[in-house]
């Protein structure tokens, strides 16, 4: 066993805490103050202390040999747990921990729901939670909500305002539905001394599949996605020609105009001309043009 020795005390400590007291050893009345500069333990168990000046005393420590505890009925060997009990065995017997609460009162029994109640019974009482709901009606977009007291609240989506743009969509939301259903710039390109035309390009647009020149003055415009009817409205701007528009023959023309005809679901037609020629027919002329397309169906 491991050994430590207290100059102080003159205690000698044992590995599993046993001591030795040696004072007992130490002569008060002798004026030979000597220390001790070694011990040791044979294999007989005698510890020898040998002193500064070479004299020993010798301690017979065998009847501390069997101080170790050996006994196995007091440790811990396994646990283990069957039901509510669980068991420590410990060699010499079994220790169990078991729930011996028989209070019925203070256990979960059952849990239930009726209606918008759910109980939790313990024997001795329940305790009862009423569910929150959150629900909406597709219809008019109204979100209800009814609180654990039972008290229903409610919150409008869509405003019912005179001429609200905004409305419930298909799953209750709002919606709002842009009256802005196409539209298109269309470039012109022009060569020559009197500005003729050479071609054109559909530039900045949404729902104009294409345009396409007809002949000269005269454009066919055509909708990725067709109007619902033949009702939609169809505003055409031209680019002001400062007095001086592209003409026909070498003409000079300074009142150009824009209009549309054969409207129909998937597109219409344009025809852009110059109406000042006196009483003549207006001469046609290609010239840039701008499209947008209304409609509130």
């Amino acid at each position: 066993q491991a050994l430590t020795f207290n100059n102080t005390t003159n205690v000698l400590t044992l590995e599993d805490g046993g001591t030795v007291d040696l004072s007992k050893f130490l002569d008060d009345t002798d004026t030979d103050d000597q220390t001790i500069t070694n011990f040791a333990i044979d294999g007989s168990n005698v510890l020898t202390i040998t002193l500064e000046d070479g004299n020993t005393q010798t301690v017979d420590l065998s009847g501390l040999v069997n101080d170790a505890d050996n006994d196995t009925s007091n440790e811990l060997q396994s646990m283990s747990r069957t039901g509510t009990n669980i068991t420590l065995s410990n060699g010499g017997g079994t220790v169990s921990i078991a729930d011996n609460d028989d209070d019925s009162s203070n256990e979960i029994q059952s849990i239930s729901k009726t209606g918008t109640t759910i109980s939790l019974s313990n024997g001795g009482g329940s305790i009862s939670e009423t569910v929150t709901n959150l629900s909406q009606n597709v219809g008019d977009g109204q979100i209800s909500y009814i609180n654990e007291n039972g008290t229903a609240q409610t919150a409008n989506v869509v405003g019912n305002d005179a001429n609200n743009s905004i409305s419930v969509g298909s799953n209750g939301g709002a919606y709002f539905q842009n009256p802005i259903k196409a539209f298109g710039k269309v470039e012109m390109t022009y060569v020559g001394t009197n500005s003729d035309y050479v071609s054109h390009s559909l530039v900045n647009g949404f729902n104009i599949s294409s345009v396409s020149r007809i002949n000269q003055g005269d454009y066919q415009v055509i909708f990725n996605t067709p109007m619902p009817n033949n009702d939609y409205i169809i505003q055409l701007t031209i680019r002001d020609c400062n007095g001086d528009c592209p003409g026909n023959n070498g003409s000079d023309y300074d009142d150009p105009g824009v209009t549309y005809y054969n409207q129909t679901t998937t597109g219409f037609y344009v025809n852009i001309g110059d109406s000042d020629n006196g009483t003549a027919q207006k001469a046609d002329i290609d010239l840039e043009f701008m499209i947008t397309i209304i409609s509130l169906f």
